[in-house]
């Protein structure tokens, strides 16, 4: 089970800054395309997984700047 949380952490992880470096360098926000939408559910899942299983916030740390 750890493993698969693991996966499941740095998936929406890679998701949520993917999206959030879009909006930052798309000039208008006519053009986000629903990226605020993807962003509010992957902090959420983010929220969710750490919420269920605190020990993956070293975890988190640590492939932050992986992802």
């Amino acid at each position: 089970m750890a493993a698969c949380d693991r996966r499941e952490l740095k998936t929406h992880l890679k998701v949520l800054l993917a999206h959030l470096l879009k909006r930052s360098y798309i000039p208008t926000p006519e053009n986000y395309r629903g990226w605020g939408k993807t962003i509010d559910e992957q902090r959420e899942q983010l929220r969710d997984l750490l919420t269920q299983s605190p020990s993956l916030q070293g975890y988190f740390v640590e492939v932050f700047e992986e992802s």
